[in-house]
Parts: structure tokens; C-alpha cells; sequence
């Protein structure tokens, strides 16, 4: 579990932040939910907005399904995901890191970055273009090669 410690933390990190020594609220519940929030708020956009860029610059430099081919930029985007969730989910556990930079690198970076919306969405425009061989390579090379790279990945960080 990678954020086991922002549950367990939460009522404390709250109450010494935003109670006087006389326990009276500083702020309204909302406002001090919102304060609370913020931090992690903009440490998963930030990551998004890193790993939307890479995503990006990725379709640049290999093609995608356009006219029945294979769509390399998606397959490799989510592998190299898988592998680096799989490193992260690794180093993550044995290491006492911020919730904020666990949010920014899951959440945030490898959300951002992977898309299993474009993987579902390649793979039923190569089925409609009748390529059916080719959109069942892709989609089980996909989940195969996903799967084989989460978990070598967090065998090397472990």
C-alpha cells in the first residue's frame, strides 16, 4: 500500500495545524479539508502535467494506429508505465518518502503518462478496420508485457 501513512497521519496532521492550544477550529471544516488537500492536489497535477508531456513527446517519435498499424507509441508508453510503477511500488516500500512525492510519482507522473483509455481505444479501431490478428497481438503483448514489466521492475527496486 503506498499511502498507508496519509490515512494513519490525517486526524493528527489536521488538529496540530489548525486547532489553537485551547483546542478552538482556526478555520471552517471545508477551508481546513481544502488547506489540507491542497498540497497533494498539486503534487498529482504537477505529475500529471510531467507525465502528459512525456506521453506526448513519446507519440512524436513513434507512430500510433493510424491506417492499421501497430500503435507502438501507446504499447510503449504503458510499458515503460508498468516498469516504472513497478520500480516506484518497490522503492516506495522500503522507503520513508513524503505522501506528496508518492502522489507526484504514482498518481500524478505515471497517470499522466500511461493511458488505458488509448490502449482500449487502438485496440477497437484496429478491430474495426478488420485487423482483427493485429488488435489481439496488441492487446494481450499489452497486458503480457505490462504485467512481466510491473513486476520486474519492483523486483529491482526490492
Amino acid at each position: 500500500v503506498l499511502f498507508r501513512s496519509e490515512r494513519t497521519c490525517l486526524t493528527t496532521q489536521v488538529h496540530t495545524r489548525f486547532f489553537d492550544h485551547q483546542n478552538q477550529a482556526l478555520f471552517h471544516a471545508p477551508f481546513l479539508l481544502f488547506l489540507f488537500m491542497l498540497r497533494s492536489f498539486l503534487a498529482v497535477g504537477c505529475g500529471c502535467f510531467v507525465g502528459g508531456i512525456l506521453r506526448y513527446l513519446l507519440t512524436l517519435l513513434l507512430p500510433g494506429a493510424a491506417d492499421g498499424r501497430f500503435p507502438w507509441s501507446t504499447f510503449a508508453a504503458n510499458a515503460l508505465g508498468c516498469l516504472l510503477i513497478g520500480l516506484l511500488s518497490g522503492w516506495l516500500s522500503r522507503t520513508a518518502a513524503p505522501d506528496s512525492l508518492r502522489l507526484f510519482l504514482t498518481v500524478g507522473l505515471c497517470g499522466g503518462f500511461t493511458t488505458f483509455s488509448t490502449f482500449v481505444a487502438d485496440g477497437r479501431a484496429l478491430w474495426q478496420q478488420q485487423l482483427s490478428l493485429t488488435a489481439v497481438a496488441y492487446l494481450c503483448s499489452s497486458l503480457i508485457v505490462g504485467f512481466a514489466l510491473l513486476w520486474l521492475g519492483h523486483r529491482l527496486a526490492a
